[in-house]
């Protein structure tokens, strides 16, 4: 996808890359045999696998990125978020979506 940090680290390596509006288009052309391969988000792509079943990621990791929420300095929120989040990833309900969305790790 245009801009994005995948996109990014390609053209740093030097590699020529196509890019597309949606990840709809990208998955589109790899499926149909128009694109060899995508770079991208690992969870969006294990995500979009449920609609092209005969795609496969790949092992490795490019560049490692995280996720983050952004809150004003010295929130007060910031403890109740941590707390609330750490409760939230370390249930079984929390192990059961993510092996729904993105499959088993």
């Amino acid at each position: 996808m245009a801009d994005s940090a995948a996109e990014n680290y390609l053209k740093r390596m030097k590699v020529h890359t196509v890019t597309f509006d949606d990840i709809d288009g990208v998955m589109r052309s790899v499926a149909g045999g128009k694109a060899a391969a995508a770079v991208y988000d690992e969870p969006i792509l294990k995500y979009e696998l449920h609609k092209h079943p005969k795609l496969q990621i790949l092992p490795g990791v490019f560049e490692r990125r995280d996720y983050a929420i952004a809150l004003p300095l010295r929130s007060p929120l910031r403890k109740e978020i941590n707390i609330s989040m750490l409760k939230q990833i370390q249930s079984d309900l929390w192990r059961l979506q993510v092996e729904d969305y993105l499959g088993k790790p």
